[in-house]
């Protein structure tokens, strides 16, 4: 922007003219212009023996199994965030329904963890009211 004007000025370039990928010098290609075939046109069918099928139900089943927990790339174990490790107590022990403390089954319940280590430990995890789970926390001096 020019010295000692404010505000949008046309033709200047925003945040310091960052680069899209179609910037300066890099034209788009045009791949679907009329008469354009695709890459796979023309291929045998053994050199693409999946096309036009789909996965059955009980594959995506196996393949879903195949990349669970330790298995997936994106698996942080122990080192994964707050969020991270109550939303997997609540995949596995599923929505908390009842206050162990003061026995509500009304408002907001929420699994807490009982040591503040945040392992993956399951038995570390109670149900507990908003208002119960604070008390607890704030006793051990945390969130």
């Amino acid at each position: 922007m020019p010295k000692g004007k404010k505000g949008f000025q046309k033709g200047h370039p925003v945040y310091g003219g960052f680069k899209t990928r179609f910037g300066k010098g890099n034209k788009p290609s045009k791949p679907f212009e009329k008469g354009h075939k695709p890459w796979n046109t023309g291929l045998d069918a053994d050199k693409q023996p999946f096309a036009g099928k789909k996965h059955t139900e009980k594959t995506k089943r196996k393949i879903r199994q195949a990349h669970l927990g330790k298995k997936n790339p994106a698996w942080k174990g122990d080192f994964a965030s707050y969020s991270a490790f109550h939303a997997w107590v609540k995949q596995y022990k599923g929505k908390a329904k009842k206050c162990i403390i003061c026995k509500t089954v009304k408002g907001k319940i929420e699994w807490s963890n009982i040591d503040h280590t945040y392992k993956r430990k399951l038995e570390d995890y109670q149900s507990k009211c908003v208002k119960c789970h604070r008390k607890h926390d704030l006793k051990y001096n945390t969130k």
